[in-house]
């Protein structure tokens, strides 16, 4: 549009040099195109200078505090005095002036912001170093699977604390990781802590509760930085095994302190109680949950009422002792679930696992699964799995399942230490028998005997320092027991029972029999 302006200044401006009569008209038309010409400039500057402004808002994020930290940061500055006195100048040196001011504010802000980034980072970092040291159980956090989701109000009016309880093998643990899960999946699991019988050498329940204030930390920035403050002032409490000191410095006394600014729901988790230990290191756990100061005074809770615990445990006589009278926690009986719902649940689990072209049962089959499971999920998983596998020598599918049947006249614990028995006679046959059973004692005592299971390559390591014992393969026995336990040649996942009952099993020598384990031997 301009461009016809700057083409006739040019031919006006040759025009006045040849013909000087025609300089006062020409300089009429020149100064008319210079002034559209300076007004363009004028507006363009106007231009940079609103698009400044805007990327400095856009670039803080948010209009007001945008604003309001450019004012900030240009309080008090000279340049302000330099702008007032410049209005008696000519506009364009204005608009320059307002141009080269917001250049040099934005640069602060950034220069700023980066100040602020780095110190943010340092803090983060001090309050790393300060944790790092703090001891806490690794290896006990969620694993995986099925439903628990309502009474998740946060009032008072409803028990904060949630005692699951069964027999083993009914599925308390699958219940509590699928609560673990669901919990993960809308941002509201502060823990998941897991006890493990295989590494009680490791006294993991010393650190129940410091791993738990951890993984608060790690999942709230206010309790990261209130446990950060605490470790600070009590350097001890980072290796201290006084569990009521934990739970009052380090779990309590941080989520009451966050709940106070933000009340987001927040949930814990605690599973396989009863595997933390004995009576006597289980005791101090109990009176810290069910309220108690001693075991004659009244039970009582603290918890900020957006907290809600699940503890999930055998029905052990000290569990129930403690935790059955207190008015803050629901006891819920796995054994006290209609036989029905049990039975439906298993039977859906049992045509999922078992839907193979191979496997052509009909619904009464199906029906009789469930009913002889007794409500021992465990006692399901293994039925599939033994029926399933084409390795077992004699029998097809069909007699597969009608061994099964016929050995389903005990119920409980004894139900399930037959299906383990069943199970293992199919992985060692009589006619090999006598030659694999020491085999799988030896390998069997070195996983259970380890105060920390460790995965195959380590196992077969650690077998070449015992000459007596260094000739005995450890791959071809834990391959042939994937369905008890977990943990693959190829990887570095530690080799452990895939439910804490096959343990119980083996080192008893009743239940066990001719599979039965000496881990004092190993």
């Amino acid at each position: 549009m301009l461009k016809p302006l700057k083409t006739f200044g040019n031919v006006a401006t040759s025009i006045a040099q040849l013909n000087p009569c025609a300089t006062i008209t020409v300089g009429v038309s020149l100064s008319a195109s210079e002034a559209i010409m300076k007004r363009k400039e004028r507006e363009d500057d106007v231009k940079e200078l609103f698009s400044k402004v805007l990327n400095g808002i856009d670039g803080s994020h948010a209009t007001s505090t945008g604003l309001c930290r450019i004012v900030r940061y240009t309080k008090n500055k000279s340049y302000w005095l330099r702008l007032f006195e410049s209005a008696r100048k000519n506009t364009d040196a204005v608009i320059k002036e307002y141009n080269a001011a917001l250049d040099e504010q934005m640069q602060m802000f950034r220069d700023q912001h980066a100040v602020e980034t780095t110190t943010s980072l340092v803090y983060r970092i001090a309050e790393d170093i300060n944790l790092n040291d703090m001891e806490y159980a690794k290896g006990v956090s969620l694993n995986t699977s099925k439903k628990l989701k309502t009474g998740f109000k946060g009032t008072r009016d409803v028990e904060q604390i949630m005692w699951l309880s069964g027999m083993a093998g009914k599925g308390k643990s699958a219940i509590a990781h699928t609560v673990a899960n669901w919990a993960t999946t809308i941002g509201c699991l502060g823990s998941c802590f897991c006890s493990d019988q295989t590494r009680e050498a490791n006294r993991l329940q010393e650190k129940m509760f410091a791993t738990i204030a951890r993984d608060l930390a790690d999942h709230d920035p206010l309790v990261r930085q209130a446990l950060a403050d605490v470790i600070r002032v009590s350097a001890e409490l980072r290796h201290t095994s006084d569990i009521r000191r934990q739970w009052l410095e380090l779990v309590l006394g941080l989520i009451c302190a966050a709940s106070n600014v933000v009340r987001a729901p927040v949930v814990v988790l605690i599973d396989a109680l009863n595997e933390s230990g004995g009576r006597e290191i289980r005791e101090e756990i109990l009176r810290v949950l069910s309220g108690r100061q001693d075991r004659f005074s009244p039970p009582s809770t603290e918890l900020p009422s957006n907290v809600r615990i699940l503890v999930t445990s055998r029905p052990l006589q000290d569990i129930k002792d403690a935790l059955e009278e207190a008015s803050h926690i629901r006891r819920l009986s796995l054994h006290d679930i209609p036989l029905d719902d049990s039975a439906r649940d298993i039977g859906n689990y049992i045509v999922h696992k078992l839907r193979y072209p191979s496997i052509t049962f009909d619904d009464i089959r199906f029906q009789s699964l469930a009913q002889n499971a007794d409500r021992v999920f465990e006692w399901a998983r293994l039925a599939c799995w033994y029926i399933k596998i084409d390795s077992l020598p004699g029998l097809d599918v069909n007699g597969r399942f009608d061994s099964i049947i016929a050995g389903t006249s005990t119920t409980g614990i004894q139900l399930l230490d037959n299906m383990y028995e069943r199970v293992l006679e199919g992985i060692m046959p009589k006619s090999v028998r006598q030659d694999t059973i020491p085999l799988f004692r030896s390998v069997m005592g070195q996983i259970i005997s380890l105060s920390e299971p460790l995965p195959v390559v380590a196992l077969a390591e650690m077998r070449k320092r015992y000459l007596c014992e260094s000739t005995i393969p450890v791959e071809p026995t834990t391959k042939s027991l994937s369905a008890l336990l977990t943990g693959t040649p190829e990887g570095q996942i530690p080799v452990r029972s895939l439910h804490a009952s096959f343990y119980d099993f083996l080192i008893d020598k009743d239940r066990g029999g001719i599979f039965y384990v000496e881990t004092t031997e190993a």
